[in-house]
């Protein structure tokens, strides 16, 4: 396996346990529905339990919500020989399994996926959403100008 198919596993790793230990950090810290500016008006960190997908879409559909995570999953394993060695795929592609791999635990072991970071304009969101968002984006540009 070369240095590229295994950046995939790294990042999909890094990702993953980063959402885990930011996870445990703001539930440790902060009350549900708490904020603390970053900075004031910009940046919040603000807990809140999401029973929904990304971004607070789909809310209450949870098992919904965890199959099509697993389903993803499953198609990124089955479609792996296919994808071309290229950082330019496997590092988007480990962002992508990353992010669901981290909301996939909270929503099976909590019920809900913890969310904290808040911009006050944008729902708040969490570190494997942001992942998931930058994987597909990366991806789809890449693919647009091959």
């Amino acid at each position: 396996m070369s240095l590229r198919k295994h950046s995939i596993w790294i990042v999909s790793a890094t990702v993953f346990f980063l959402s885990v230990i930011l996870r445990y950090t703001f539930i440790g810290f902060l009350q549900p529905g708490q904020s603390v500016p970053v900075i004031n008006g910009i940046i919040h960190f603000t807990l809140v339990f999401n029973n929904g997908a990304g971004f607070g879409l789909l809310k209450g559909y949870r098992i919904l919500l965890i199959f099509f995570s697993v389903a993803a999953l499953a198609a990124i394993a089955y479609y792996w020989k296919k994808i071309p060695d290229s950082y330019n795929t496997m590092i988007p592609i480990g962002l992508i399994t990353g992010g669901i791999l981290g909301n996939l635990l909270e929503r099976i072991s909590l019920g809900h996926v913890v969310d904290y970071i808040d911009f006050r304009f944008w729902p708040v969101f969490n570190i494997a959403d942001s992942a998931i968002s930058i994987g597909v984006i990366w991806l789809i540009i890449y693919l647009w100008g091959k």
